[in-house]
């Protein structure tokens, strides 16, 4: 899967897979409840005995499970869902040691982890280039939406009730639970050098742009 950054030094990336129980464990969602998600078209990635998700898909059902614990249907949380977890995503890149790996020769490496550290460019492109919120909010049973400052909501009245999920804190979830890299970036290594592997360190940002 070619990217603009990641394709300028010639290299490409894939998201890791997980398995039912990978995301039982991560998510939270247990596998029964996985396969009545599924039978009603409300769950996101593979299907069988041997389905698989990708670290979005992943994202996106974590999401969409804590939404489910507080009163919003899976069926009613697919696109909002989708929308937070490129964020949830985003932040796990940026945030959390390790949540990428990096494989190539050591030049390149070091090229491409400058660059990961240097902007947001790279972590955003992987992420779907998503614009950076860092709350889901809901007043008083509406829509849900994505919101940058839950503070100001609160100071400016006109809800009672209020719920929200940080999606920074909900990064930081996705990648220790998940264990190993939720991205895999390969470079390319000249001629006979050899290709080793290095991973991304995280900012630990708690603000959201």
């Amino acid at each position: 899967m070619k990217r603009r950054a990641i394709a300028e030094q010639g290299g490409s990336w894939e998201l890791a897979r997980f398995s039912a129980s990978e995301l039982a464990t991560i998510a939270g969602i247990p596998l029964p409840l996985q396969r009545a998600w599924r039978a009603r078209g409300q769950l996101p990635g593979g299907s069988g005995k041997r389905a698989s998700f990708d670290s979005l898909e992943v994202a996106e059902i974590q999401v969409r499970y804590l939404l489910s614990l507080n009163g919003i249907a899976p069926s009613e949380s697919g696109e909002i869902g989708a929308a937070a977890a490129r964020l949830v995503l985003l932040f796990s890149l940026l945030n959390h040691d390790g949540a990428c790996e990096v494989r190539g020769d050591q030049a390149a490496q070091s090229d491409f982890l400058s660059a990961f550290e240097a902007s947001e460019a790279i972590a955003s492109e992987i992420a779907g280039s998503p614009e950076q919120f860092a709350y889901l909010w809901r007043g008083d049973g509406g829509a849900a939406s994505l919101v940058r400052d839950i503070a100001q909501i609160v100071e400016d009245g006109g809800y009672v009730a209020h719920f929200f999920l940080d999606l920074i804190a909900a990064g930081s979830q996705l990648a220790e639970r998940a264990e190993r890299p939720l991205v895999s970036v390969s470079l390319p290594s000249e001629g006979s050098t050899k290709s080793t592997r290095r991973l991304t360190q995280g900012r630990r940002a708690r603000t959201a742009k």
